[in-house]
């Protein structure tokens, strides 16, 4: 549903990586901001997103890459769930289940070439969590 979603709401050509690890391999295989937008699962088999997030962040910063948006995505409603992905490195942050208006507009703004590349640490809170419904 989520790939459905990204392929014909956001306009994004979408890769899928079944866990954390893949998704590294993916990442580390391709040039710097080949994705424009990554989707994190928390709870990624092999390795969760929070390490994977952290990985990436530190490939990036090894390189002195710019940094690409990484949203967070958790079941987690609680308010540890943010702090800690924002602990980990991530941009945005969001909760299942989706609200897809939610998810369209935090993409559109994270590929936004306008918009600078804010990580979550560095955001408010109301500005930068999903709020449970």
């Amino acid at each position: 549903m989520l790939t459905h979603f990204l392929g014909k709401i956001c306009f994004l050509d979408v890769e899928k990586a079944w866990d954390g690890q893949q998704c590294l391999d993916k990442v580390f295989s391709q040039e710097p901001l080949h994705y424009k937008v990554i989707i994190c699962d928390i709870q990624m088999p092999i390795k969760d997103g929070y390490v994977t997030c952290r990985e990436i962040r530190k490939w990036e910063e090894d390189n002195k890459y710019p940094s690409v948006p990484i949203i967070a995505l958790s079941a987690n409603i609680m308010s540890e769930g943010r702090r800690d992905s924002a602990a980990a490195g991530f941009t945005n942050y969001t909760t299942k289940p989706v609200d897809w208006k939610v998810l369209g507009d935090m993409i559109m703004d994270l590929v936004n070439p306008e918009t600078p590349h804010m990580f979550l640490r560095d955001r408010p809170i109301e500005a930068g969590s999903t709020p449970p419904k």
